[in-house]
């Protein structure tokens, strides 16, 4: 007889199972929620660019934001609301076990679906396929691949997504589906008035407390975030050479530690250190945490109790394991040149990493307000021809089209206070 798994547990893939009059109580209540979960105040969407989307309403569309923020869906959710239109939604698969997977049972029934990133997982990507082909469905995908809190820059998008659509593409070819699948990009950016600067000044305050600094404190922001930098750094060094490099510049000692870190985080998932040569820093991180995924048990359901056993001690593990992971991608955030010149939205991301190393969580919580632009849609079957395949490159050209598309709009909006 089959042991009974413990109702936290979720299976591997979890389908979405849109629930007509859950989706209309989550809108209901989203205003709150997003105000008290994420500080979300307000979304704000250009006239144009909403009617601009309401004149797809009932086509197919994948929508490609950036994602600056873990509020980033919410705000998602938000636009259908204004378009007057419920959409289907992609996530990673961790975040369906949050609440004893009480939250991933919430997000099922608003019509998120899962996939466990680093995999082949065919039960996602058969799900996606068959939205975009079997009926004009829109669906909401975050290509940057992880939140990397650049409020005014996006990470590079990652072409696996956009083979994927042009798979679906093919298909709505074959099987003489009538109609385009528009790719429509969104820029995302938060916008913070005058009272976060207390709360800035008030968690610089609290970081000097907490790393030990003391004497005269700099006026300018820079200059104390390098002050702390520094002693963060420097502590950093002796826990993992035994030494400081007081004499280097901060930045070569940032790159250190980050190597270092990415060494000691692949050698915890029995894996190779990828090579300098072969990416960023950035998308070495992404090939670790692809691996990670891949090696994680999280999302397996156990049968019998044996397995349950093992199930929850591998768990406690592997947490251990993606504490490493969050450090490594929190130092990945801190990204060379975002101090210069840093307006209110700069300086809440970089003191809210800074937070999250040295307390392990974040305290700075300033209100915001949301803005979000509509680029021009293109239309997928356009690079799909009537006989034969794309072209090998056309993946990536159409991520990169994308993306470029996307950069234009937060690089026209970047002037925003």
């Amino acid at each position: 007889m089959f042991h009974r798994p413990k109702p936290k547990y979720l299976p591997g893939f979890v389908p979405p199972r849109p629930v007509k009059p859950v989706i209309w109580a989550g809108k209901l209540v989203l205003g709150p929620v997003m105000n008290w979960l994420y500080d979300i105040t307000d979304v704000s969407v250009p006239e144009a660019d909403l009617q601009q989307l309401k004149s797809k309403n009932g086509q197919r569309m994948v929508l490609i934001p950036n994602h600056p923020s873990h509020g980033d869906p919410a705000v998602l959710f938000k636009l259908s609301k204004l378009a007057r239109e419920d959409w289907f939604y992609l996530s990673n698969r961790e975040q369906f076990d949050r609440w004893f997977g009480l939250y991933g049972r919430m997000l099922s029934m608003c019509g998120t679906y899962s996939v466990a990133r680093g995999t082949m997982d065919m039960a996602s990507f058969l799900t996606t396929r068959r939205l975009l082909v079997d009926a004009p469905n829109k669906l909401v995908v975050f290509a940057e691949g992880g939140n990397y809190s650049w409020n005014d820059l996006e990470a590079p998008f990652q072409e696996g997504l956009f083979k994927l659509l042009l798979i679906a593409a093919m298909e709505m070819r074959e099987k003489r589906v009538e109609g385009p699948l528009w790719i429509q990009p969104v820029a995302i950016k938060y916008v913070y008035d005058a009272r976060a600067d207390r709360l800035v000044k008030d968690s610089l305050i609290r970081l000097e407390d907490a790393v030990g600094l003391e004497g005269p404190v700099p006026r300018d922001f820079r200059d104390r975030v390098l002050r702390i930098g520094g002693k963060i750094v420097a502590e950093v060094e002796r826990n993992f050479f035994g030494k400081e490099f007081g004499s280097e510049e901060i930045t070569p000692r940032i790159i250190r530690v980050r190597e270092e870190m990415l060494h000691r985080f692949a050698q915890a998932i029995g894996t190779a250190t990828p090579n300098p040569d072969s990416g960023t820093l950035l998308e070495r991180t992404r090939v670790l945490f692809d691996q990670f995924h891949r090696v994680t048990i999280e999302g397996a359901l156990p049968v019998t109790q044996y397995e349950e056993t093992l199930f929850e001690q591998d768990i406690l593990a592997m947490r251990s394991v993606r504490r490493q992971l969050d450090r490594l991608e929190n130092w990945a955030a801190l990204k060379e040149g975002y101090l210069e010149g840093a307006d209110r939205a700069r300086r809440v991301e970089i003191l809210t990493r800074l937070e999250r190393e040295v307390f392990q969580a974040v305290y700075l919580h300033p209100k915001r307000k949301c803005e979000v632009r509509l680029g021009e849609p293109f239309d997928l079957m356009t690079c799909v021809p009537a006989e034969g395949r794309p072209a090998k490159d056309t993946a990536r050209l159409i991520t990169r089209e994308t993306e470029d598309r996307v950069r234009e709009l937060l690089e026209e909006m970047r002037g925003t206070a």
